[in-house]
């Protein structure tokens, strides 16, 4: 990658040369055109001075002004011509630069994105792993590129997992940015190693497979704000009873012997 960026920049500089070389050929030019112009009109105010004729010289007074006029339009023209080439120049030399730029940044971020998924994908295998030992065969995490277009156009791009809680259904899914799915994996493995020590009994495996309250929160299978686990609530079915509105039924009630 650092042999592309330097290609790149040697294009670059390439080219910024190339440009300045043809405007300063041209400013070359239009100064040659100047000089000569500037010697013609001296050799035909030497034929003047020579010209005892007033008709001709005067003829020859209108030639040399019109002539100093055109050239003057045509230098005028020119220098537009060059001061709008220059402009061009610069504003092409800034495009390029900016694109430069951005080319630079996305390789960055591609040699990035190699880093963290190395990183990140023998851990994903290990988790899926994990998950299949603890009976949680359902869980699947992947690997995950997520692509952002900021403000000024340009394309961020990040290593992430996905985490299906059902691998069947594909709509269904969380995803963990590259650090908490650190934190995740971590959670993972202790749980892991407290469920298969040698001193763990069969009571808490068995509990561990029927009781899963903290499982979106240790496995990140949704985003943190929506599982947190406060406290535990109890409902008892007197106080909701109490609690229903009846309507007073004023009806007796007989018993099995007919008393009242």
């Amino acid at each position: 990658m650092q042999r592309q960026l330097k290609e790149m920049q040697d294009k670059l500089e390439q080219e910024k040369q190339m440009k300045e070389r043809e405007i300063q050929e041209q400013m070359k030019r239009m100064e040659q055109e100047k000089l000569q112009m500037m010697e013609e009109l001296r050799k035909k105010q030497e034929e003047m001075a020579k010209t005892k004729n007033e008709e001709m010289m005067k003829k020859m007074q209108q030639e040399m002004d019109r002539a100093r006029i055109e050239f003057e339009e045509k230098l005028k023209e020119q220098e537009e011509e060059l001061h709008r080439q220059q402009e061009e120049a610069k504003a092409e030399l800034e495009k390029q630069q900016r694109r430069q730029m951005q080319d630079q940044q996305r390789i960055l971020q591609l040699r990035e994105i190699d880093a963290k998924l190395a990183e990140i994908v023998p851990k994903i295998a290990e988790v899926n792993n994990i998950c299949q030992e603890l009976h949680r065969d359902s869980y699947s995490y992947e690997p995950y590129i997520k692509t952002e277009v900021m403000s000024d156009g340009r394309k961020v791009s990040r290593v992430a997992c996905k985490v299906y809680p059902d691998r069947n259904n594909r709509d269904v899914f969380n995803i963990l940015e590259f650090d908490r799915f650190e934190d995740i994996y971590f959670a993972i493995k202790d749980k892991y190693e407290s469920l298969t020590g040698d001193d763990v009994d069969e009571t808490a495996i068995i509990k561990d497979l029927h009781h899963r309250d903290q499982d979106p929160e240790i496995f990140g299978l949704s985003s943190e704000s929506d599982w947190q686990l406060i406290g535990h609530m109890y409902y008892f079915l007197i106080s909701i009873v109490n609690l229903v509105e009846t309507k007073n039924d004023e009806s007796p009630i007989i018993d099995e012997k007919g008393s009242i």
